[in-house]
Formats: C-alpha cells, sequence, structure tokens
C-alpha cells in the first residue's frame, strides 16, 4: 500500500503546475488504475483481518469514504492531500496561545481576520505587506468619496490583488486602480 501511495504522489509531481483540465485527463489514465489497486489490495486486506484493530478500523475508514478520498481523479482542480492548506494554518495555529489574551471578542475577530487575509495571501503568491497597502489605499480612495460606497469585496481578495503585489515584483512597479 505504501509503494502504491508513493506512486501516486510520483504521479502528482509530474503534473504540477498543470491546469484543472489536463490535471484530470491525466490522472483518469495513470492515476486511477494505481487509486483501484489500492482499493482493491484494501478489500482483499479487511478479508484477512479479524478483530476490530487499528488496522481493521483503518481500513473500514478508508473504503467508507472511498468515493471522497478519490475526488481528485474527477476534478483538476482538487491536490491529492491537503498539506498546501495545512502548512498554512501552522503559523495560526502557533500563534493563536499568544493571542488569548487580545483584550476583547472584537480584537480577536480583527486578528482572525487579518491573519486569515495573511495567510491567503501567502498561499496565492501575493505579498501580504504589498497586499495590505494596496487594500487600505483602495478601500480609503472609495470611501474618501464622501458617500458610503456599495463595495464588491470580491474584487478586493488577494487572488485579485494587481501584479505589483504579487511576491517578488520590484516596488516600483505601475500600480493599476480597481475598476469602479
Amino acid at each position: 500500500i505504501i509503494g502504491l501511495i508513493d506512486e501516486l504522489y510520483r504521479l502528482e509531481r509530474q503534473i504540477w503546475g498543470w491546469g484543472p483540465d489536463h490535471r484530470r485527463r491525466y490522472r483518469q489514465q495513470n492515476s486511477k488504475p494505481v487509486v483501484d489497486k489500492i482499493y482493491r489490495r484494501l478489500k482483499e486486506m479487511k478479508g484477512q483481518i479479524q478483530g476490530k484493530s487499528q488496522l481493521s478500523r483503518g481500513i473500514n475508514y478508508i473504503l467508507k469514504r472511498q468515493q471522497k478520498l478519490s475526488l481528485f481523479l474527477d476534478n483538476g482542480f482538487v491536490d491529492l492531500d491537503t498539506n498546501a492548506v495545512e502548512r498554512q494554518f501552522k503559523p495560526v495555529q502557533t500563534l493563536r496561545k499568544n493571542v488569548y489574551f487580545i483584550g476583547s471578542d472584537e480584537g480577536g475577530d480583527t486578528w482572525a481576520v487579518f491573519s486569515s487575509l495573511i495567510e491567503t495571501c501567502k498561499l496565492n503568491g501575493v505579498d501580504p505587506y504589498k497586499y495590505m497597502v494596496w487594500l487600505f489605499d483602495e478601500l480609503a480612495e472609495l470611501f474618501g468619496q464622501g458617500a458610503q460606497p456599495v463595495i464588491d469585496y470580491r474584487k478586493l481578495l488577494p487572488w485579485r490583488a494587481p501584479a505589483h503585489c504579487v511576491a517578488g515584483v520590484q516596488a516600483n512597479a505601475p500600480v493599476v486602480p480597481l475598476a469602479a
């Protein structure tokens, strides 16, 4: 089983950075037979293992969730594992103990929003500092017009940030204002 899982990761390395449609087609052709072999082997093992051992419970857990665990085969947007997302939360988990005494519920909520935005920036290759500067400039411009504007916040999310906010882009890159 471990060797087959290793084979899946080897196949995933082949398609790193490919578009979702190409990933889905490649997985259907190359990864699906490996996944099918894993499930066949687990079903064989289930018949050989008696009782309620840890191994038996683990196999049952996987087999009951076969459809969800195989979702990556049919959806090129889904990764084989959640490691990239989990790495984004590690700093948040580490910092959590440091913010127990943040001062108020509102302060905690504000910290959670900023922490989430910063980790989302990192996940999308956006420099958090550049993004925050751009975000506050955009908000100041929108609210500085006098009336309470109707804001489409989706346009202000990290993956919509302008090119100069991308990590590694020069600080003097031209700023493209947000379209109204």
